[in-house]
């Protein structure tokens, strides 16, 4: 238990580790040159997803990526959905492409967000997410992947949320929020710095993951060996004599008489002037 504890605690530092490498790349601390941020409209830095066209093909297939399909403890796309045109659901509208950042508008501190990979370039997503789609030419894919990570982004857009059983922001309310944008090489650069020292941690996740699989497995085998009595084997062989039988009890109490008389016989010594 106190194993597991401590796993669980070191997890929840790693998290908070990752969220601190965030914070020092996007205010400017993380690299060792003096870098020059400007905050930008993330609506001037990204083009608009477009929407199906109506005439598609209703035999045509095609893979759709819903929220389910992402897995927020590791931020990817971990699965997909298959269905013919004529099958589609009825949120199945969006077009994505290879770089493009889908973020779940629904219960935004969930952080269901995760980028497309180049598997899935051309396929179809849910109008659940935002598609933030970067202009090349002038923010980074990954960059702006990291940054809605970030804590702070995420805090300062979950008070735009609207409804109560499925709270939710709009698109434009993630557009009109501004990121810090330096030049799109120093934006790589510090990508590389946040991949850097984000793959140490994922090392030590791992690490974790599998000590805490192990002391879950620990825990059962010492269970499985004390409903089989494997766990008490050694004690009942050293105390057979005292549990053989259905008169453990009496086997003990005739143990006790013997040896009581045997000490009561033994000649007493004489006391010192006798």
């Amino acid at each position: 238990d106190n194993a597991i504890e401590n796993l669980e605690k070191a997890q929840e530092q790693l998290k908070v580790y990752r969220q601190a490498v965030l914070k020092y790349a996007f205010e400017g601390k993380l690299m060792k040159d003096s870098t020059c941020f400007k905050n930008v409209e993330m609506g001037l830095a990204c083009e608009a997803a477009q929407n199906i066209n109506k005439s598609v093909n209703p035999e045509e297939h095609f893979l759709y990526i819903d929220i389910g399909c992402i897995d927020n403890s590791v931020n990817r796309i971990v699965s997909y959905k298959e269905y013919l045109w004529k099958n589609a659901p009825s949120r199945a509208k969006q077009v994505i492409k290879s770089g493009d950042v889908l973020f779940a508008t629904v219960r935004t501190y969930l952080k269901n967000i995760a980028m497309v990979p180049v598997e899935y370039d051309g396929q179809i997503g849910s109008t659940g997410f935002c598609v933030i789609r970067p202009k090349k030419d002038i923010l980074d894919s990954k960059y702006i992947f990291h940054y809605v990570l970030w804590d702070k982004f995420i805090n300062t857009i979950s008070t735009f949320q609207t409804g109560t059983s499925y709270p939710a922001v709009r698109d434009d309310d993630i557009f009109s929020q501004t990121i810090p944008l330096p030049d799109l090489p120093v934006q790589k650069k510090i990508v590389e710095e946040i991949e850097s020292r984000f793959s140490v941690c994922d090392k030590l996740e791992e690490s974790i993951n599998e000590n805490l699989q192990k002391a879950e497995a620990l825990r059962q085998s010492i269970l499985k060996q004390a409903f089989e009595g494997k766990l008490t084997e050694q004690w009942r062989r050293k105390h057979k004599d005292l549990i053989s039988g259905g008169n453990s009890a009496e086997a003990l109490l005739q143990k006790i008489k013997v040896e009581k008389e045997t000490l009561n016989n033994k000649p007493k010594g004489k006391k010192t002037g006798d």
